[in-house]
């Protein structure tokens, strides 16, 4: 799947799949992407389209072209593949900020603001990407994301959401409110082999910048085939070159089940973690603090 006249089908339902993704999470219609390994190379795919976005010498020039060390926000709770992320793109792991979580295991946006943007903008540095989680891995915890977006908005930060896990709740229209404001991101990920039940690998990136996607990854060569004009090809879209069709597991299941049969399997099991949370009070055990972004507490 390098190049669309070698894989046209392939491409196109792939494109469809992302399409339908990016209208359930409410994202502009001009919303392009590509299907990943997993959420932690979509993410990197985030790092790299935003970096070209905030920095006009980045794509030809690199890091020693800016004139600041590049640094990200993201929550002490949110998977930490930020950090191999930094690693591999030249960043260093230092260049992550984990922000403290408050009681609901949700960014603090207080502290984003006083505690780590504020000394990294009078030290020099260039922030350039705030980073929201949707669902994070040790519990599930959705962090505040109009306030994120507004946040990435004044700052004038790239504004991602790492939606892997919970991203799937845009699939009900009962549950999709527990995503507010993932549809102001600039880039979103979606894993489908988290609650959407798919096998390994199913990742998805998604974002209304699509010359961004563009610049980030396009190349030419002789040895491939002239661009089509029916879509982009692949390979000058993502951070792979030739790769599998990993999208066909995602557009077989929602074309035999449906829409409305995810919807169903996301609000039963909803309501089962209402169950064990009952039975769980029932027999003693309480929370610290309930969660103030879901259906029911724990």
């Amino acid at each position: 799947m390098a190049a669309y006249s070698h894989a046209p089908a392939a491409v196109e339902m792939e494109r469809h799949v992302l399409r339908f993704m990016a209208g359930r999470l409410g994202l502009p219609a001009t919303t392009e992407g590509a299907f990943t390994v997993g959420g932690a190379e979509a993410n990197l795919t985030a790092v790299v389209v935003a970096m070209t976005r905030r920095f006009a010498t980045y794509p030809r020039s690199g890091l020693s072209g800016l004139p600041g060390r590049p640094v990200l926000y993201a929550s002490a709770e949110s998977h930490l593949a930020w950090l191999k992320i930094a690693h591999m793109t030249g960043l260093g792991r230092d260049a992550v900020r984990l922000v403290p979580a408050d009681a609901a295991h949700r960014m603090d946006t207080a502290r984003a603001a006083r505690d780590a943007r504020v000394p990294d903008v009078v030290a020099g540095l260039q922030p350039f990407l705030l980073a929201g989680t949707a669902g994070t891995t040790a519990g599930g915890a959705l962090d505040p994301l109009r306030e994120l977006a507004a946040l990435a908005r004044e700052w004038n930060l790239h504004f991602h959401v790492d939606a892997a896990w919970a991203g799937a709740v845009a699939l009900s229209d009962t549950l999709r409110p527990l995503l507010a404001g993932v549809e102001l991101a600039d880039s979103v990920t979606v894993d489908a082999h988290k609650w959407l039940s798919a096998p390994m690998g199913a990742g998805m990136f998604l974002t209304p910048h699509p010359a961004a996607l563009s610049q980030s990854f396009h190349a030419t060569t002789s040895y491939m085939p002239a661009e089509s004009e029916d879509a982009p090809d692949p390979y000058a879209t993502s951070v792979q070159w030739s790769r599998r069709f990993a999208g066909l597991k995602v557009f077989l299941a929602l074309a035999v089940a449906g829409r409305h049969a995810y919807a169903a399997q996301l609000e039963r099991d909803v309501r089962l973690g209402e169950v064990l949370a009952r039975r769980l009070a029932e027999d003693g055990w309480s929370a610290h603090q309930r969660h103030p972004s879901c259906p029911s507490s724990a």
